[in-house]
């Protein structure tokens, strides 16, 4: 079997300004006990268009180098108040990800502040859940195993009419997929929060910071246990 896991920050456990990919994640704690492969594309700072973009790519090749394999991929996804600016110079060029940067919606770039002042929730909440029902459904094509959840705390994905018609399609096959924790009743944040983790930069993030091994090794038991597809 194969796990593979991407995200931003929260799956990375980012220590001193470095992600740890391969350090005390849940990711790696869930391998250890299946005794399964761990490949972690996590990136600090990921949109979600990152996170589903290189998944997608990931896994095809995977799928492709491995057709016998059981493959499984845990989706940590992030807040919509994150974008990404593409340049002519590879950002990564050790994880060729693409001419790409990502941004959150407080940093200075003048790109990024002309994109907050155009910010519709109704919008980036319709081509999330687009991106979220292509990605699922690309993987069950090839047939590879899939959990996905919200990095971020309940709350930070502002609510918005679901019954439009340009979004109520997107949302009931969202709402109705089971290996989907949705952004409206699970965030991994609130889920450390509730079980008595305290972040790590608590002082810096507040209750949106990151958490320590003892979290990430409760949330893998948690997966295990819930969840049961491993």
């Amino acid at each position: 079997m194969i796990l593979y896991s991407n995200s931003d920050s929260y799956g990375v456990l980012p220590q001193h300004g470095q992600d740890t990919p391969y350090g005390e994640v849940y990711g790696k704690f869930i391998a250890d006990q299946i005794g399964s492969k761990f490949i972690n594309r996590g990136r600090s700072g990921s949109c979600n268009s990152r996170i589903m973009r290189t998944s997608t790519r990931d896994l095809i090749k995977l799928r492709s180098e491995n057709p016998n394999k059981k493959i499984q991929a845990l989706i940590s996804l992030t807040t919509t108040y994150r974008t990404e600016t593409w340049v002519d110079t590879n950002v990564h060029p050790e994880d060729q990800d693409g001419h790409f940067k990502s941004y959150l919606a407080g940093d200075g770039n003048p790109l990024i502040k002309q994109w907050v002042m155009q910010y519709n929730n109704e919008a980036e909440q319709t081509n999330l859940l687009w991106q979220v029902l292509m990605f699922t459904n690309t993987l069950k094509s090839y047939k590879i195993n899939y959990l996905i959840w919200w990095g971020t705390k309940i709350g930070v994905v502002k609510p918005i009419e679901y019954s439009n018609p340009f979004i109520k399609d997107f949302y009931q096959e969202f709402r109705k997929d089971k290996n989907i924790l949705s952004f409206e009743d699970f965030g991994f944040c609130n889920w450390c929060l509730d079980q008595g983790h305290i972040p790590f930069d608590h002082k810096q993030y507040g209750d949106h910071g990151h958490h320590g091994p003892e979290a990430h090794k409760q949330f893998a038991e948690y997966l295990i246990a819930k969840k049961s597809v491993f």
